[in-house]
Order: C-alpha cells, then structure tokens, then sequence
C-alpha cells in the first residue's frame, strides 16, 4: 500500500498554516502547522547548528542551485540569509523538520505502521 501525504499551505485569518493530511488513516485529519518567517539571522543560525552550507542547505529542501558556478552556488538561500532576505514559511518549515530543528515537530518513520 503506498501512502501519500498531500499538503497545502493556507491561511486562516492573519495566521498562515502548513496542513498535513494522511490519505491511509481511516479517518484522514488535517494537522494545522503554524507557520512563522525566519529572520534572516534564524536562518543562518539554524543552518550553521547542523553544518551545512548554503547549497548543502538549498539541496535539502529543493531550492534551485547552480552547479555550473564555481563553487556552486543558491541564490535562494544566499537571499534568504541576507539583511532583507525572506525563506518561504513552508521552505523554513521543511528545514527544520528535515534538520530536527523544530520547536514542536518532528519527523518520524512511517515504517513502524507498515510491519
């Protein structure tokens, strides 16, 4: 049985979330995320707590980075770590989630629930 997770990321007033919906619960639930705008300075710190750099970083969430650069290079995170830098809510999210760096969340196997 494959199991497939869809998210959406909405907004419910002035409040964005990052929902998770399971499709192979019986009863599929909506798991309401809050998500917050790093400040540039969180970023590079939290990035900088499990050793990566910026491409190793870019790399981990998808964001694009060029190869053909020598070194190679992410504008993305490079921006998302400058003085007016912005990380997408649900890019910041997922970095913290893959890095085990968020506050409330964290990721776990699935495998247990397939044995």
């Amino acid at each position: 049985m494959k199991t497939k997770n869809f998210l959406k990321d909405i907004a419910i007033g002035e409040v964005r979330y990052f929902c998770v919906t399971p499709v192979n619960m019986p009863k599929p639930k909506v798991i309401p995320i809050p998500l917050t705008q790093p400040s540039p300075a969180e970023v590079r710190s939290a990035r900088n707590a499990v050793g990566l750099t910026q491409v190793e970083s870019a790399e981990l969430v998808g964001m694009k980075v060029n190869l053909k650069s020598k070194p190679p290079q992410s504008r993305g995170w490079q921006d998302a770590e400058a003085s007016d830098g912005k990380l997408i809510p649900s890019t910041w999210l997922l970095f913290q989630l893959l890095t085990n760096q968020h506050p409330d969340y964290k990721l776990v196997s699935m495998e247990k629930d397939r044995e």
